[in-house]
Parts: structure tokens; sequence; C-alpha cells
């Protein structure tokens, strides 16, 4: 199967499995307690991640992140937000006004993501992405108010502000993931020790204990939100959203309210309001203007040349490269770019210029030997390459590949070479 339908498969079923997570959250947290319910989740997940580690033969991986202390403490920080905190906060706004509202106002995370990307992440946003951005939240302000187009009512506004700190927690989280390369299991398995951590220092502080008398509901929420969401889940979204686009991968998320809200119906009994539906036509519509708007690599900004040349992040081919030389040229903050000559290039000329900036460089149609024949497809697949058309492809750090990458083009263009898309 070709890496990108692999990824979006994965985020098809994260989609599917995440819109069980606000109902379970109300389920347990009603019935056990926010914290005591967050300590059993995370110590399930902490189970269910090591199983998935040692099953598909990533605990290399993970020994690796373990021994590196500025991975793991960034990693850990990382998944206390995305987890700890975004679950706790998720769960206080779940059991306080309903699983529905929460499902859906959690949602702009999405948004929020896309609104810190240019700066996080230097990913370009265009004026459709912005429409949609826009359009996504006049739906969950609407719902957020109850259909009402004045104001969030003040009984709600504390369990609201609550889910919207998740989705700031879980924006922040995804763009550090995104920036930062470490191995995927690798990565889960420390985000789950990391939250359980926290789960427990909030019992501590709190002067709680474990509880060990659990409701069967409570049990049956822990057991799907830790084995399911934070342990198959979390490696299948953390699979997707490297190597895919962000934004697609956050616009597909965006369906999941809508199956909240029929879960929430049929397990719960909660009311399907009409505003729901208008709300889910503005987050639907969304949905689809950021599909027409997102190309399947992201756009980075650049420093020159921006409307002359795009530079695309095609890091997500290589996140599960078995070549050492590849892991070193793209691991931790370092980045793999891309640019589209419209010819047949061949040359080498690049070699030198991008060797000066201490990068390497190479095409798709004269890879770099211990690139994969399948990562190569992926990029020409995430490019949209045609037969005359060639990928020029740099490794290192993001800023000299830029630099490599701007003069490149200026001594094609100087030279009277084939014009890049702009």
């Amino acid at each position: 199967m070709k890496i990108m339908y692999k990824g979006l498969l994965a985020i098809c079923f994260v989609a599917v499995e995440l819109a069980f997570m606000t109902v379970l959250m109300s389920v347990g947290g009603g019935s056990l307690g926010v914290l005591q319910f967050l300590f059993l989740t995370m110590l399930i997940a902490v189970a269910a991640s090591l199983a998935i580690s040692f099953a598909s033969d990533r605990f290399t991986g993970l020994l690796k992140t373990l021994r590196s202390p500025k991975v793991l403490a960034l990693m850990a920080v990382v998944g206390v937000l995305d987890i700890g905190v975004a679950q706790l906060l998720l769960t206080i706004g779940s059991v306080g006004s309903n699983p529905s509202v929460a499902g859906i106002v959690y949602r702009s995370w999405v948004i929020i993501m896309a609104l810190l990307s240019p700066v996080l992440l230097r990913n370009r946003i265009s004026r459709m992405q912005g429409a949609a951005i826009a359009l996504g939240f006049v739906g969950i302000y609407i719902v957020a108010a109850h259909g009402s187009l004045v104001g969030i009512s003040t009984a709600q506004l504390p369990y609201i502000a609550a889910v919207l700190g998740a989705a700031l927690c879980v924006a922040i989280a995804n763009l550090a993931i995104k920036r930062y390369n470490a191995d995927t299991v690798g990565s889960v398995v420390v985000f789950n020790l990391a939250s359980l951590g926290f789960a427990a220092v909030l019992l501590l502080a709190t002067h709680q204990a474990a509880s060990f008398q659990i409701p069967l509901p409570a049990l049956a929420a822990a057991v799907f939100l830790g084995a399911v969401t934070y342990g198959v889940g979390n490696v299948a979204y953390m699979y997707s959203l490297k190597r895919l686009n962000h934004m697609m991968v956050g616009s597909i998320t965006l369906a999941v309210p809508f199956l909240t809200v029929l879960l929430s119906f049929a397990l719960l009994g909660t009311a399907i309001k009409l505003y729901y539906i208008g709300a889910a036509a503005l987050i639907g519509g969304a949905i689809f203007l950021q599909s027409r708007a997102s190309s399947r690599a992201p756009v980075r900004t650049t420093r020159s040349l921006m409307e002359q040349m795009q530079i695309f992040d095609i890091t997500g081919a290589f996140i599960n490269t078995k070549s050492e030389a590849i892991e070193e040229m793209v691991g931790g903050g370092n980045r793999a770019l891309a640019i589209k000559l419209d010819e047949p290039y061949s040359s080498d000329d690049h070699s030198k210029v991008f060797e000066k900036h201490g990068c390497i460089a190479f095409t798709d149609r004269a890879p770099h030997e211990e690139v994969r024949k399948d990562e190569v497809e992926f990029i020409r697949d995430m490019l949209g390459v045609g037969e005359d058309q060639t990928a020029l492809i740099g490794m290192g750090n993001p800023d000299r590949l830029e630099t490599a990458l701007n003069e490149f083009y200026s001594q094609r263009k100087g030279a009277g070479s084939a014009q890049l898309p702009s």
C-alpha cells in the first residue's frame, strides 16, 4: 500500500475512535472522578503503548529516546500537554457542559494550529485556508453559545474555557510533534508515561488516592481511551501527522464532532438541536475549503523569492527511514525541503551549493542511495511531480536549506533555466 494511502487510512481510523472521546470522558469522569479517571486511563495507556512498542519491534527507537535527555524532556512536556493536561481540561468541560458541545468546541485546536503554523512551522496559510478558519470559528461559536449570536451563557463559560484550554494545549503539542522528529512509537510511550506521572502528582497534591472501587462504565471507558485512543490511536495519529500535511490531517479530524453528536445521542440520549446542524454545516464547509486549499505537502514561508519559488516541507517522507545517515540529516529540528523544477533535471550542479551550507541534496531522478523507492514515489505524489518535472530535495538545517535553495534558484534563473512554479 502506498505511503499516502497508509497515512489517510490511519487518520480516518483516528477520526472514528476520537468520536467516542468526550462521551467516554463524560461517563468516566462523572462516575469515578476526574483525577482518578485520568490516572486509571494513563495507567492503561502506558501498558498498551509498551505492548505496541514490543509488538511492532520499535523498542530500539524507544531506548534511543530514553537515552537522549533533550529529546526525552521535550517529548515529556509535549506528552503532558497533548494528553495529561488536555484530557483533564476536556473531561472537566465534558462533565460540566455536555459531550456534543465539548466535542465540537474541542475541534478548535485545528483552527488554533492553523493560526500558529506560520510562526512555529513557517508554513504559509493561503486566503482560502484563512476563510476556512473563519468559517470553522463561526460554527464553533454557534455551538458554544447554544445557537445564540449574542453570547455564551455565564454558567457554561468556565466549561467552555476549559475545553478551549485543552484545544490550545493540543494545538501547541501537534506543532511541536510536526516540527521535532523523534521515533513515533517511542514518543507515544513517553507521552503516556509523562501523563501518568502528571496524574499521580495531581492526586498527591490534592490529597486524593487512586480509587480501586471502579464502576464498570468508568472501567470500560478507561480501557477504550487508554488502549485504543492513547495507544493504537496515538501511534496512528502521529504516523499520519508526520507523513501528511498537518492542515489536511486537521481538516479530517474536524469530522469528529458529527460522529460525537450521533454517539452522544445514541449512548446518553443527548438531544440533537437544530443549531448543531447549522454549526455542523459551517464546519463541513470549512473542511471542504481546507481540502481544496491545502497542498499535500506544506509550503514554507521563505525570506526571499517567495513569489517566484515554492519550497515544500517533505520531512514526513522519511520518518520511518532505516538509514542512519538520513535519520541524522532529518532528525531533531532538521528538515527535508524540496522544490519542483519544470524540466527533467539530472545534473549534479546543486551539490556544491548545498555542501557549502552544510546540507545534502539530490533529485527524485537520482536519489540518495539510502532513500527507498517508496519514499521517492511518496515525494513525487506529495508534490504532484509530473513526468517532465523534477523534485530537488535538500536535507539539513531548515534555514541553511532555504538559503541554499534560494541560491540555487537564483543561479539557474540567471542562466536562463526553466522557471519554477509560483
